[in-house]
């Protein structure tokens, strides 16, 4: 029991097997589950994130800076509204003109705009979709891969339609944007004014040239403008998924505190022992060895860890400060962080609110022992081998004894024991004293071992034998065992109510 009390491996086999016998198996199952579950989930994610972020790096930003080229379309206009003037058109006209002008325009940047929107959606169909197969440090049964399996193909199927169905909706949309801005345009076109004022800027070849600027620069800022709207767009999808991402992760919380409320394994004798499990962070040094370690970037970071989890959850997107080494970068450790579960469980023993790593090892193997007895359904007889050995004497007083006085009452307890003190204060009912032959202590017929059993208030003897079994009773074959003799005797029987 003691060398199974330091031997953690063991140990758990031991809580291992109890777990199995009280059908609380299903639990961790459940917990493991839903961890991978929520792995997969958060993994999608991820993958979305990863692919916008590619996306915004892909766009091309204009040479061209959007304030400048609003100046020039600016002085062009200007330059164009002076020569305008001085033509034949009324001035009522050429307001006109400008207005329905300047929405024209207008109206041919909100295309050219939907037309790249309607483009990239084009490009997108159909989606490709795969879930990243999760790795594994065991062995999972060949049920838990099919509900694996299943579960991933269900996500798939169902994120792959909902994502082609939305994009189709906003393909229909644009489509038909572009078709009304086209009939708006086609309107101004075909106005009577409109295209007096065009004929009479086809006649002044100064006109036509800041005509020709004020296009080149249109598309220029139209552009510009496409570049804007798209990477805020981006932008706002990167938003959202850091927060569903963050949302997600925080989700291990209520799958820990879910098991940890319906985890609990006690004793059906009411002696508060209890088997229940607990959660600390794994080696976050190990866990995060890619970080450089100059300065105290990753001790504080690895620090906040531990103290303000949930804010390092919180902020991890927005984490500057840290160095990495090889070529691990800023995505690589979110992606680590993220598909990480930090927190492990342990099997924790408590016994009348004492903590088992805090026990002293005599109170551990007797913890064992009870471990061993309590959780167990075997009605079968049981044989335990000198605890004395395991075993200190104020834990066979204060617990092992009483343990014995009332396991008994349901099993059959046998014990092998020098240490009288378990015989007398553990209240046997029937006691086998052993006699290995020697010149002082023989044994009838010459026997290398012999035996001689009774109970302790059983007084019959043979004062005049010569073979030391026969010559005493058991009472006093314990008396000359038990320290302090008849009166320690006397004075155990007073304590434990046996009557000579």
């Amino acid at each position: 029991m003691f060398a199974l009390a330091r031997d953690n491996k063991k140990l758990k086999d031991l809580v291992g097997s109890i777990i199995q016998s009280k059908e609380m198996n299903s639990e961790l199952k459940k917990y493991e589950q839903n961890c991978t579950t929520l792995h997969l989930e958060i993994r999608r994610l991820l993958d979305s994130y990863k692919e916008n972020q590619k996306n915004i790096h892909e766009l091309i930003k204009p040479e061209a800076e959007k304030q400048a080229t609003q100046n020039r379309i600016k002085t062009y206009e200007t330059k164009k509204k002076e020569l305008l003037n001085a033509s034949e058109i009324t001035e009522q006209e050429r307001d006109l003109f400008e207005n329905k002008n300047k929405e024209s325009q207008l109206l041919k940047t909100q295309k050219e705009i939907h037309e790249s929107d309607l483009r990239y959606v084009s490009s997108i169909l159909p989606i490709t979709f795969e879930v990243e197969s999760l790795p594994t440090t065991t062995t999972p049964s060949q049920d838990l891969r099919v509900k694996i399996g299943q579960i991933t193909a269900r996500l798939r199927d169902s994120v792959r339609a909902q994502q082609e169905h939305e994009i189709r909706i906003i393909k229909l949309e644009k489509e038909s944007l572009i078709k009304a801005i086209e009939n708006k345009i086609s309107d101004i076109g075909n106005d009577d004014i409109y295209k007096k004022c065009v004929e009479a800027m086809k006649n002044n070849s100064e006109i036509a040239r800041l005509n020709s600027l004020i296009k080149n620069e249109v598309d220029i800022l139209a552009k510009i403008e496409a570049f804007e709207k798209q990477r805020d767009e981006f932008d706002k999808v990167t938003e959202e998924i850091q927060k569903e991402i963050i949302s997600k992760y925080k989700e291990y919380s209520n799958i820990r505190t879910e098991l940890l409320n319906n985890f609990k394994i006690e004793d059906d004798n009411g002696d508060n022992l209890k088997i229940s499990v607990k959660f600390s962070l794994i080696d976050l040094e190990a866990e995060f060895d890619y970080i450089n370690a100059r300065g105290r970037s990753k001790q504080d970071f690895i620090e906040k860890m531990i103290d303000s989890f949930e804010e390092v959850v919180d902020s991890i997107f927005d984490e500057d400060s840290l160095a990495f080494n090889g070529n691990r970068d800023k995505f690589s450790h979110i992606e680590h962080f993220f598909t990480t579960n930090f927190y492990e469980y342990s099997f924790e023993i408590e016994y009348q609110g004492d903590k088992f790593e805090q026990m002293s090892p005599g109170k551990k193997a007797f913890i064992v022992l009870k471990l061993i007895l309590e959780f167990s359904d075997s009605k079968i007889p049981v044989l335990i081998d000198q605890p004395e050995d395991s075993l200190d004497n104020r834990a066979i007083y204060s617990e092992l004894t009483k343990y014995i006085k009332k396991t008994k009452k349901n099993r059959q307890i046998i014990i092998v024991t020098h240490n009288p003190n378990i015989v007398v204060s553990g209240d046997a009912e029937n006691i086998i004293v052993t006699n290995q032959q020697s010149d002082n202590s023989p044994n009838q017929n010459g026997k290398k071992f012999d035996y001689v059993n009774g109970a302790l208030e059983n007084r019959n003897n043979d004062s005049t034998s010569e073979f030391i079994l026969q010559k005493y009773n058991i009472r006093e074959h314990v008396c000359d065992i038990l320290e302090g003799g008849e009166d320690a005797f006397i004075k155990r029987e007073n304590k434990y109510s046996i009557n000579g």
